[in-house]
C-alpha cells in the first residue's frame, strides 16, 4: 500500500494550473505520542487522522498555500 492509498483525502493546490503544493489527511503516527516525542501517551488512542505529507514548491513558499489548506479543511474529515 502506497502513502497516498493510506490518506483519508489529499490536497493538491495549483495556480494558474500548475501544482504548487500538496497536503493529505492521512493515518496518524502512533510513535509522535510517546515520551521522547510529544510525551503525550494519555492522548494517543483519542485519534485516527492527522495532517501531513505537507509540501510546497520551493518557488511558492512563503505565499501562504500550506496555510490556506490547513485552515480549510473541513472539521467532518476528522470523524
Amino acid at each position: 500500500m502506497s502513502k497516498a492509498d493510506r490518506c483519508k483525502s489529499i490536497c493538491i493546490a495549483s495556480i494558474d494550473g500548475k501544482p504548487v503544493a500538496i497536503g493529505a489527511i492521512k493515518t496518524k503516527t502512533s510513535t509522535d505520542f510517546t515520551d521522547t516525542k510529544a510525551d503525550l501517551p494519555q492522548l494517543e488512542k483519542e485519534f485516527s487522522w492527522e495532517l501531513g505529507y505537507l509540501y510546497t514548491d520551493p518557488d511558492f513558499q512563503r505565499s501562504k498555500n500550506s496555510s490556506e489548506y490547513c485552515s480549510n479543511i473541513n472539521p467532518s474529515f476528522w470523524k
